[in-house]
């Protein structure tokens, strides 16, 4: 079995019974993620990656491009490995991790959300991240809205 669906086979065992989890992966279309989960009521999409030569991961330029795409349209996406050194799980930014590659450069550091040995705490924090992104955006549109009013009276 390929450590990509050990993994999926791990996070689909420790998730909550009130969970929705879909496997995806070539159901959907190229690129798409891997994983759909809803845990507490927050959509999260996930492409699993196992580490090559060390910890680096490599992204097809279909997944880049869904990641950009995703990200671009305000949508946040997530990217989760296990680090062979250390068996922590690695939660990435999916679309910042995915505009630096397509830049070819080193992704920041804040692209990194986490390293858990725990599924669910690793997942959790997907959710709160997926939060604060959607936290923001109804932040600026209101103050968008409120001064559109404000110019328009």
């Amino acid at each position: 079995m390929s450590r990509e669906k050990t993994l999926s086979n791990e996070i689909k065992k420790a998730l909550p019974k009130n969970s929705f989890f879909q496997k995806l992966e070539n159901r959907v279309g190229s690129g798409f993620p891997d994983l759909y989960i809803l845990l507490n009521g927050i959509p999260l999409f996930i492409e699993l990656k196992a580490p090559i030569k060390g910890n680096r991961i490599k992204l097809e330029k279909s997944q880049i491009a869904w990641h950009i795409k995703h990200n671009s349209c305000n949508g946040a996406s997530f990217i989760l490995l296990r680090d062979a050194f250390t068996s922590n799980l690695v939660l990435f930014d999916g679309g910042q991790v995915a505009l630096s590659i397509a830049k070819n450069c080193d992704f920041p550091r804040s692209a990194t959300l986490c390293s858990r040995k725990n599924i669910l705490e690793t997942l959790t924090i997907a959710t709160s991240h997926q939060i604060a992104t959607l936290s923001s955006q109804i932040d600026n549109k209101k103050d968008h809205v409120i001064a559109t009013m404000q110019h328009g009276l």
